[in-house]
């Protein structure tokens, strides 16, 4: 039902690459979780992005860009529940994490000058390079939709083992993973992929100061089921050190461990009598609009 000023989640589904679908197994999966968050008051859109063998890097994280423009231009209509698009959290799962990262990361902010204490924390735009128009009088610059708060549920930050020198694995579906992987990044060389990766890009693009690297700034979450499998929890502990060694005071974002849970389980809990993740994300988004 339409209510003014609603804080909206932007929620982008996993799939390892190559599957995964906004009304996925008929609809069954990812209805419950744009069910749940309405019933609690927070317009949920839950999007789409082109799948391999049909994309090359950095396509996903351009089509997350997409629905980011459109939710900001559209979300505040009566037909989408008046939201209010300066109330926006990204929330990533597993490869829909990946590409998330991508976009914040390929093409991030300029790091802003200290805001006046306000009641309600600054919004950080973000926009890559691929949207950018040149300004002109008839066609101005698009304006860049701003982030309220990050979440990155089980999301493979990196592919690349740097213990062994190979690829991370990822049961039960290694070797398809890998394939797609290699697929979208158009590439089998380790060093390329680790460039590209969501870790790469934070060591090589985001400048010093940027929001991304701080979350009293911008407000980050990062989540973790306990039975995750090895090539998404290291992953995910190097992404945290690595955002530790990058943030100006060494301020860590949260982390958050879902017990009882693995890869898909504690997304699919979401609107049922295991109301911990779900919860946990109405939380956050509480605190961060």
């Amino acid at each position: 039902s339409p209510g003014y000023d609603r804080p909206v989640m932007i929620y982008v589904h996993g799939g390892g690459l190559v599957a995964g679908d906004k009304v996925w197994y008929k609809g069954s999966l990812y209805a419950n979780i744009g069910d749940y968050f309405a019933s609690h008051g927070i317009i949920t859109v839950i999007i789409n992005y082109r799948l391999v063998p049909d994309v090359t890097y950095p396509g996903g994280a351009e089509d997350i860009q997409r629905a980011r423009e459109w939710v900001y231009h559209n979300i505040s209509k009566t037909e989408f529940g008046e939201g209010d698009p300066d109330k926006v959290v990204l929330v990533g799962h597993s490869a829909g994490g990946l590409h998330l990262a991508t976009n914040l990361y390929l093409y991030p902010p300029e790091p802003k000058p200290k805001p006046k204490p306000k009641p309600k924390p600054q919004r950080y735009p973000v926009q890559p390079e691929s949207f950018k128009e040149t300004p002109t009088s008839s066609n101005p610059p698009p304006t860049p939709p701003p982030i309220a708060g990050i979440v990155f549920i089980s999301t493979p930050f990196e592919f690349v083992d740097t213990d062994t020198d190979t690829f991370s694995p990822m049961p039960p579906h290694n070797t398809q993973f890998q394939t797609a992987l290699k697929a979208y990044y158009g590439t089998q060389h380790l060093d390329e992929v680790h460039e590209l990766s969501p870790i790469g890009l934070m060591m090589g693009k985001i400048p010093d100061g940027s929001p991304l690297l701080d979350p009293r700034k911008l407000p980050c979450l990062v989540v973790l089921a306990q039975y995750d499998p090895e090539g998404i929890q290291d992953p995910t502990f190097a992404f945290l050190d690595e955002y530790r060694r990058r943030s100006p005071q060494g301020v860590l974002p949260e982390f958050v461990v879902v017990g009882g849970h693995n890869h898909i389980s504690h997304v699919c809990s979401i609107g049922t009598e295991d109301d911990v993740q779900g919860r946990m994300l109405r939380e956050f988004i509480g605190r961060v609009c």
